[in-house]
């Protein structure tokens, strides 16, 4: 099946046990396929099209409580609607008949393929019907759609938001131009007489190991509907119930919502979240700082200069010196600093302990949970992130004590008798020849560090380039793309990478590709900054010829 999303071809399969054995295949590959062929398709889409032409109700502007009505923002508006079990719905209920009639339909295909996934992944206890059920249903619409900018047309300049379902399967009637992630990728879908099927959490959940689903990237146009199905509200998942874990979903979703009815339980999970990635920190700390010890036997302490990049680098995202600080806020006695004044400058581990083990990981994961635990109980407000431990400034030797124990320590400048020490100051002989060649062999070393990490550079640099050609190659060619979609692009391709890549990298490589080839790529300046590149063609073998 290779990176392109899979396509069932509903005319090809001859009864639904051939169609059981195909779903259960495509799942063993990833978390989405499309459907080809759906019986009254044209229909279903002509309703999302009539669907796409007409503005959501401007009276349910605002979600409430319940996330339902219709949320605008910068001219794009989500109109979004939830059922479940008993006849329960939002405070903002659906009443427009085309939406309904959408849903119906949706509803049917995510009921059916929703059953055929959990008999794919061993799930099949858990029986859902028209009557037991939850369901949301969630349209966009873009005010602006169809605009362009002045002497450009970008047909392509789309707003996507990130996607994934707490339930079971999520059913999207025009699919094109969603981003699937396959691979470790993000592969674009590129049919348009196709729906999508896209697996959510509840699945991987249920499947013990057998299948893992990832978020999706939908475009926000006005032909985007989708509807997700799920189990009734109140159905168990480990500690909580599928409520509550839709509940946080859409407080990430819409944060401005959830600030306006959900105070508390948004601070609650922001403090979760601090802890879950404070000990995630620890962790990598303690895997860094014993990697170092060992190749460096007789340094005790890291500089924090030093020790940051790595710890962002392992972490897949920016750490301070005060994510360091949060972690002795929870265990004071974690680790050994120096610090120059009141800021962090080094950090070891406790002395005698030359390696991290488990224990000290499970006793950070005690105190972490007991500071938590606190945090949530508080009466007046939660804390949403750990506090910084505050430093003490450590005292800074005086010079003159320095200079005055220096004057009592014998070296090679003073002469000694057999009295003590002398006052007097001997004059040491100097080969001057000695001394030159010192100096030409510091220079030389000094000279051979800096090629060397000149030619590091340049090895990174192209490793760059390769990556973020290869991601060019996906794009269609004569088509002119301005620098912050291409930056936005290639930052969210390589972030799951092992080498993500930066907003000022990308800024140097696209640069660097466009000297190499500038016969195939242009680029265009309009104003001061504002960049826009454009290709005729793109040969990779060549690419890789001038490149190395």
């Amino acid at each position: 099946m290779g990176k392109k999303v899979p396509v069932i071809d509903l005319d090809e399969v001859g009864d639904e046990q051939q169609l059981a054995q195909v779903v259960r295949a495509v799942l063993g590959t990833g978390d989405a396929f499309l459907l080809k062929n759906y019986a009254n398709y044209a229909q279903l889409r002509g309703w999302v099209q009539e669907m796409a032409g007409a503005p959501p109700d401007e009276k349910k502007a605002g979600f409430d409580a319940s996330f339902t009505g219709v949320d605008v923002e910068d001219g794009r508006a989500i109109e979004r609607y939830m059922w479940c079990a008993g006849g329960w719905q939002g405070a903002h209920q659906c009443d427009d008949a085309l939406l309904l009639k959408i849903r119906a339909r949706l509803l049917k295909v995510a009921l059916y393929f929703g059953q055929l996934c959990l008999g794919a992944v061993g799930g099949a206890d858990l029986a859902l019907s028209g009557d037991h059920n939850s369901h949301e249903l969630v349209r966009y619409y873009d005010s602006a759609e169809g605009a362009a900018l002045p002497g450009l047309a970008f047909d392509y300049h789309k707003i996507f938001t990130t996607f994934h379902t707490e339930g079971l399967v999520s059913v999207f009637p025009v699919a094109q131009d969603v981003k699937v992630r396959r691979y470790g990728e993000w592969v674009e879908v590129d049919a348009d007489d196709c729906l999508l099927v896209h697996t959510g959490r509840l699945l991987e959940r249920l499947s013990h190991g057998q299948h893992s689903t990832h978020a999706i990237q939908i475009p926000m146009h006005s032909q985007m509907v989708h509807l997700s199905l799920a189990p009734p509200l109140d159905y168990r998942m480990g500690d909580s119930c599928l409520g509550q874990k839709i509940l946080e979903m859409q407080i990430e979703r819409f944060p401005r919502t959830a600030n306006m009815f959900y105070a508390t339980e948004v601070a609650r999970i922001k403090a979760r979240r601090a802890v879950a990635a404070l000990k995630a920190l620890f962790s990598v700390t303690e895997s860094v700082l014993s990697m170092y010890r060992m190749n460096h036997p007789t340094a005790e302490y890291i500089s924090i200069e030093r020790l940051l990049p790595q710890l962002s680098t392992m972490s897949k995202r920016k750490i301070s010196s005060a994510d360091l600080l949060r972690i002795m806020y929870i265990w004071p006695d974690a680790y050994v600093v120096r610090t120059e004044g009141s800021a962090l400058a080094s950090i070891r581990l406790p002395k005698g302990r030359l390696m991290a083990d488990a224990s000290r990981k499970e006793l950070f994961g005690r105190r972490a949970d007991a500071w938590l635990e606190t945090a949530l109980n508080m009466p007046d407000e939660i804390p949403e992130e750990v506090p910084v431990h505050r430093l003490a400034a450590q005292a800074l030797q005086s010079p003159k004590k320095e200079r005055l124990r220096d004057s009592l320590l014998p070296n090679h400048h003073s002469a000694a008798n057999i009295n003590g020490i002398s006052k007097k100051r001997a004059s040491p002989t100097v080969n001057s020849v000695t001394l030159l060649e010192r100096i030409r062999h510091k220079e030389l070393k000094a000279a051979a560090l800096l090629a060397q990490r000149e030619a590091n550079n340049q090895m990174f640099l192209k490793a760059k380039m390769k990556q973020v050609f290869d991601i060019l190659l996906t794009l269609p060619v004569q088509r002119p793309y301005t620098l912050p979609y291409l930056r936005d692009l290639l930052v969210d391709s390589l972030r799951d990478s092992n080498n993500p890549i930066g907003d000022k990298e990308v800024e140097l490589v696209l640069e660097s590709i466009q000297s190499l080839i500038s016969d195939t790529i242009t680029v265009s300046t309009i104003g001061t900054e504002f960049k826009v590149y454009k290709w005729i063609s793109l040969d990779k073998g060549e690419f890789l010829r001038r490149l190395y």
